[in-house]
């Protein structure tokens, strides 16, 4: 250690310090006061530099490796004298480092700023991920990982984050749309989540995202397909030609709150296409015809009875025509699977031979009633949310037997809170639960009874299962609920399936008996 007093004229600063940490306010240095009346507590470190700015005299001057505040305090509170400095050897690298350093253990540092000093100690001096996280406090690679993901959002959304305005966890799912030439869509998203208070920016934020979505990806949760099929085609994609993938190896397919994403929609709408080629050449075989050449000319039949009986006549001029996908529309859904065996296929006829043909079919049997498909719609969504209750009911049920199995040490519930949320696992019906999500990730702190947080776990664990089958039956639901019990070994409450397994249908001699019994009701 070599102590000298330095004009503080000849002090210059650390050549990586970032600009925005080399100014004070006057009021930011309040808490060095002290330097007037005492002096230096520590003493901060200078490397020598033996070539002085043009046009000064004689001298060596000096790069702080750390004290820039120091500094500052020391010119405001004892202007014109010498300041003392130990003067050390270092190199670049342990400019750097010492500088690194000083600036990770300030806690208005942001996430930005970190992952700048991280990305610099690896491009300048070769280091490994883990070696520059460590000299900003990050000890894990995934932590390393993350923060230097941020930096390929666009500037502007890096100075959202760098002012506080746009929280880290926001920032970091953005990245889930980097692939999509949608640049100022997440600069909107940002902006509008930036504006609003604390407690809505997680609303914004999930609104616009999933606005975003609805635009420009798609949700792929109800595929109507499995999702290592490979169509075995290629399709251009965005100007370029390419096999068409499986959806379990796509690098374009995302999670999102628990949602899977395909964030190449051209090639979603390629897929499906050929999707309802495939399901149209099965239903062709079925019914035995051909499906519609590309450019042959064909009339299209909509009307259900002339169909079936076309497809009963074996005409060579019968043909199945491929749509591009499924109708949106449910009764058209079930007209087309009544008569072609697939939602995806409309019966058709060459159109030089559309007109004779149709002559040939027999005159229409008188109409019996006509369906009713509103009546079936409210059917199905009858059974629908008779389904979703039934899910919430043993979600409920569930619940206290799982708090049971958690752990009571609130560190290692914070620990798997911490995991769940960072999955993007967002409640969007329990008030309670909301809260503690929206407090951890908008607070960074929890202040929540250990006995809220197991609870928030438990229904995230029933709920992640219960997302998984979302689409399947409640036999399915049972099955994986038991299967989720038996492998840890946990014995469900009796009568915990109760709401899952529908009431028998009566017998036909009990229905009969019903009925006479209201009848005599009716007639006293």
């Amino acid at each position: 250690m070599t102590i000298k007093t330095i004009d503080p004229i000849l002090i210059d600063p650390n050549p990586y310090q970032p600009a925005s940490r080399l100014t004070f306010a006057e009021e930011e240095l309040s808490d060095l006061a002290s330097i007037r009346e005492i002096g230096l507590l520590q003493i901060p470190q200078a490397r020598p530099l033996p070539s002085p700015h043009q046009g000064e005299g004689p001298g060596v001057r000096y790069q702080l490796l750390f004290g820039h505040r120091r500094l500052a305090a020391w010119r405001l509170y004892r202007p014109g004298e010498p300041m003392p400095l130990d003067v050390v050897d270092a190199d670049d690298q342990a400019m750097y480092e010492r500088m690194a350093i000083e600036n990770g253990q300030r806690l208005d540092l942001s996430p930005i700023e970190k992952a700048q000093l991280i990305k610099g100690h690896i491009e300048r001096f070769g280091s490994t991920q883990a070696a520059a996280g460590a000299l900003v406090g990050i000890k894990t690679q995934g932590g390393v990982s993350n923060l230097l993901r941020l930096l390929e959002l666009p500037a502007e959304v890096q100075a959202l984050v760098s002012a506080g305005a746009l929280p880290e966890r926001m920032a970091r799912a953005l990245l889930v749309f980097k692939s999509l030439d949608v640049g100022k869509d997440l600069l909107t998203i940002a902006q509008s989540t930036a504006a609003v208070d604390e407690s809505d920016k997680s609303k914004a934020f999930d609104g616009a995202v999933d606005q975003l979505i609805r635009q420009h990806a798609r949700f792929i949760h109800n595929m109507p397909w499995k999702k290592d099929w490979k169509p075995g085609t290629s399709a251009d994609i965005l100007g370029e030609t390419i096999p068409l993938p499986a959806c379990a190896s796509c690098p374009f397919v995302k999670k999102w709150n628990y949602n899977e994403i395909c964030l190449r929609p051209a090639c979603w709408t390629a897929k499906m296409i050929e999707h309802a080629k495939t399901e149209t050449a099965k239903a062709a075989q079925a019914k035995n015809v051909s499906v519609a050449a590309e450019g042959e000319k064909i009339k299209i039949i909509a009307d259900p009875q002339q169909a079936k009986m076309l497809l009963a006549s074996k005409s060579p001029a019968v043909r199945l025509f491929p749509l591009a996908k499924a109708p949106d529309d449910y009764m058209t859904r079930e007209r087309l699977k009544g008569t072609t065996g697939t939602e995806y296929a409309e019966v058709a006829v060459l159109a030089k031979e559309a007109a004779a043909l149709l002559k040939t079919l027999p005159k229409a049997k008188a109409k019996s009633a006509p369906t009713d498909w509103a009546a079936r719609q409210r059917e199905a969504d009858a059974k629908r949310k008779a389904f979703e209750t039934a899910r919430q009911q043993v979600v409920e049920t569930l619940t206290p037997v799982i708090v049971r199995r958690l752990p009571n040490d609130k560190q290692v519930l914070e620990l798997m809170f911490t995991a769940v949320a960072d999955h993007h696992w967002v409640p969007r019906d329990q008030k309670a639960e909301r809260a503690i999500y929206d407090q951890w990730h908008d607070e960074k702190r929890i202040s929540a009874k250990a006995g809220d947080l197991k609870i928030f776990l438990a229904h995230a664990i029933l709920n992640e299962i219960k997302q998984c089958i979302n689409s399947q039956t409640p036999a399915a639901l049972q099955s994986a609920f038991s299967d989720f019990g038996a492998a840890l070994k946990i014995t469900w409450p009796p009568g915990w399936d109760v709401h899952l397994i529908p009431p028998p249908a009566p017998s036909p001699v009990a229905a009969q008996r019903k009925r006479g019994k209201a009848g005599m009701g009716a007639k006293q």
